[in-house]
């Protein structure tokens, strides 16, 4: 028998969605040109990155500091695996242990990955925007290696804006060491995202079993999740083969800033784009 159980983590996320609504508002798009002037709108991300150290499955409930003793390790890297996927896409991870998984139902899942977070996508807008290089053009693209930052100026933006046949996407770097509530509190865990497959909690750690205090300690993020009734994968012996993957199904967002913010410089008056950017990820495992 299959059993296929997917884990959906949202581990960059707005601050409305922590405490309330799951997501902003999705973008004004006419014919896929956006027209949206909000500061942030969810539209489909276009490819995302991480970067994975390690996949656990358990039979017990696990906490950070105990789940690499009591969980069965599938996957794991001192030195992060690079895992890059497009939207409707999945990218595979092959376990790199000798998998002797004991019988039974397997209650929760452990993803740990490095605290850095990979978008790359291009918009076309319906009204001149603005980026790194104060260009103005309707076409949009996030920058490679380049770091989110909506503070200093435009010479500090991860995406450049000009004409679309200058648009050359790489993949945009996005460091998530905490969320932040509409309230303005730091936390250093997301608890209790409920969805159809499981329930999950996810961690900033500052090492692999110990969880942050503070955004400069942040090295890592870890989910746990909790499989739901119907979906915990059970190892008999007869399985014979377990797949695991990552997959993008959307859950992306547009960040833009006005003329007079901090991120925009002066801009002839055009709002600049400070990020296209993921909001989450899926991680399919497959026992069959």
């Amino acid at each position: 028998m299959k059993y296929l159980f997917i884990v959906t983590f949202f581990l960059f996320m707005s601050q409305s969605w922590l405490v309330g609504s799951a997501k902003s508002a999705d973008c004004t798009v006419s014919s896929g040109v956006v027209t949206d002037t909000s500061n942030q709108c969810e539209n489909d991300a276009q490819a995302m990155g991480l970067n994975l150290h390690g996949v656990w499955l358990c039979q017990q409930t696990p906490t950070v500091s105990n789940y690499q003793t009591v969980c069965e390790q599938l996957f794991y890297s001192a030195v992060a695996s690079q895992v890059r996927v497009e939207l409707g896409g999945e990218a595979a991870v092959a376990p790199n242990v000798d998998l002797s998984l004991p019988l039974g139902t397997y209650t929760h899942s452990v993803l740990l990955v490095e605290n850095k977070l990979y978008s790359k996508g291009v918009i076309t807008f319906s009204t001149n925007r603005r980026g790194k290089s104060d260009t103005a053009g309707t076409t949009c693209w996030t920058l490679e290696g380049e770091s989110f930052d909506e503070a200093n100026g435009f010479a500090n933006l991860p995406i450049d804006c000009g004409l679309a046949a200058n648009a050359n996407p790489g993949y945009m770097v996005s460091d998530k060491d905490r969320w932040t509530s509409n309230a303005g509190a730091t936390n250093y865990e997301r608890a209790a995202d409920d969805k159809t497959f499981a329930v999950n909690n996810s961690y900033a750690l500052s090492a692999e079993t110990t969880q942050s205090t503070s955004d400069n300690d942040t090295r890592y993020l870890l989910g746990i999740s909790a499989f739901k009734t119907g979906y915990q994968p059970i190892i008999s012996n007869t399985t014979s083969r377990i797949k695991m993957s990552f997959a993008l199904t959307g859950n992306g967002k547009i960040r833009q800033k006005s003329n007079g913010h901090a991120s925009c410089g002066v801009g002839g008056g055009d709002r600049c784009v400070t990020g296209i950017m993921q909001r989450g990820f899926e991680f399919l495992v497959e026992a069959e």
